[in-house]
């Protein structure tokens, strides 16, 4: 996840374990236009990092449904 320390809008110790974030396509975001922010219960946690930009986008694009992606959130 990027952006965590500067950007969350919860603070780590209040993020259960098991916690379903939701991942938002942002293409009106002006430092990147593909960024997807990730929210928990309407609050900002941060962005996908770019480095897995395009593989969420593929999988938002099929309609799949991202949640409980570990190898995201344990970058905090």
């Amino acid at each position: 996840m990027a952006g965590f320390q500067h950007e969350s809008e919860v603070a780590v110790d209040d993020i259960p374990l098991e916690a379903n974030v939701s991942f938002i396509p942002e293409p009106s975001n002006t430092f990147d236009d593909r960024a997807i922010r990730i929210e928990l219960n309407g609050q900002k946690l941060g962005y996908v990092d770019r480095g897995r930009l395009d593989l969420f986008h593929r999988h938002l694009q099929a309609g799949h449904r991202l949640r409980n992606c570990p190898e995201i959130i344990s970058t905090f």
